[in-house]
């Protein structure tokens, strides 16, 4: 056998016991890794906003199950028209809401309808958030979908890192293109590599390091968004935010529903248990022109003592 062919199997047999080791290491102080099941959530092209939730599919969110109803809202169960009584809170949001990875007895709206039943009796939260959706594509499903099933409360959820400004022109998603990225073989190869503890660990380390000496649009973004930095963008961003609670509002009106804005942190404010100042006055009456909104503190506690480096700004594809 050559002498650089034995080097290598030395040198592969080191890194393979060093990694072992890590991994077994790895269990006391690093969360577990990600397991993907296929196929994952899908979409569909939508004209007015760009894609939208499948309905009736059967399907994994990570490795959790997947299932939405006629209306492409994640709930098994249908919304019958008539409410006999029936208390219905409609929540909107993006893949907070919506429960990435999680469990669908899990999400906030099934444990929000669970707290309420007993005191109030005959209680439906329907969970219609879609993973990535901005302010705009919420309130658009709200009064396309949403209204169909009579809501008394409109709970809306917005998170600072979905701060964008509506597109002047919608173009509908490109038919089975997210799908086809989502379940490619490819992909489903790298997410194998992320049942590992030590190597999830590492790329989200170094995908932070990166983005730092390397700032993407997206990191960038949220950096100016949490630091109170302002640019033409960003201002034009808030301004469509602003215009799409307003609608929000105007429908509440017409409706008569009850419209409740949830705010929640972004990654960047994980550590820290209040909202800075400028994100204060942003979201106040005067900035927002929004009565009733709520800032999630618990929600950033209890993330900032479960966090793990994979909240840190990367995403979990």
């Amino acid at each position: 056998m050559p002498r650089g062919l034995k080097i290598a199997i030395v040198w592969l047999l080191e890194f393979a016991a060093i990694f072992a080791l890590a991994e077994t290491i790895s269990v006391f102080f690093l969360p577990p890794g990600l397991i993907f099941y296929h196929p994952q959530q899908q979409v569909e092209p939508s004209a007015r906003r760009i894609y939208d939730s499948q309905p009736n599919q059967r399907t994994f969110t990570i490795d959790k199950p997947y299932v939405t109803n006629s209306l492409g809202f994640r709930d098994e169960r249908e919304v019958p028209l008539a409410k006999h009584g029936e208390l219905r809170i409609l929540s909107l949001g993006d893949s907070i809401a919506q429960g990435l990875g999680v469990a669908a007895e899990d999400t906030y709206a099934r444990k929000l309808e669970a707290s309420l039943a007993p005191r109030y009796g005959a209680v439906r939260v329907i969970n219609a958030a879609v993973a990535s959706y901005s302010t705009w594509q919420e309130v658009d499903l709200l009064e396309d979908k949403g209204l169909r099933v009579r809501p008394d409360i409109v709970m809306l959820s917005f998170c600072w890192n979905d701060l964008f400004p509506r597109p002047r022109l919608v173009i509908p998603l490109p038919v089975g293109d997210s799908n086809q990225y989502y379940n490619a073989t490819l992909l489903r190869v790298l997410r194998e590599l992320k049942r590992s503890r030590v190597l999830s660990f590492l790329r989200e380390r170094l995908e932070i390091a990166l983005f730092k000496a390397f700032p993407s649009f997206g990191w960038t973004h949220q950096q100016m968004i949490y630091e109170g930095r302002t640019s033409p963008y960003l201002e034009q961003s808030y301004s469509d935010v602003a215009a799409s609670l307003e609608v929000f509002a105007s429908l509440a009106r017409i409706h008569h529903f009850v419209p409740i804005l949830i705010i929640l942190p972004m990654p960047g404010q994980v550590r820290h248990p209040d909202p800075a100042a400028h994100m204060q006055r942003r979201r106040s009456h005067d900035a927002w022109g929004f009565p009733r909104s709520i800032f999630c503190p618990r929600f950033s506690r209890h993330t900032r003592r479960h966090a793990t480096s994979t909240f840190n700004g990367t995403t979990r594809t």
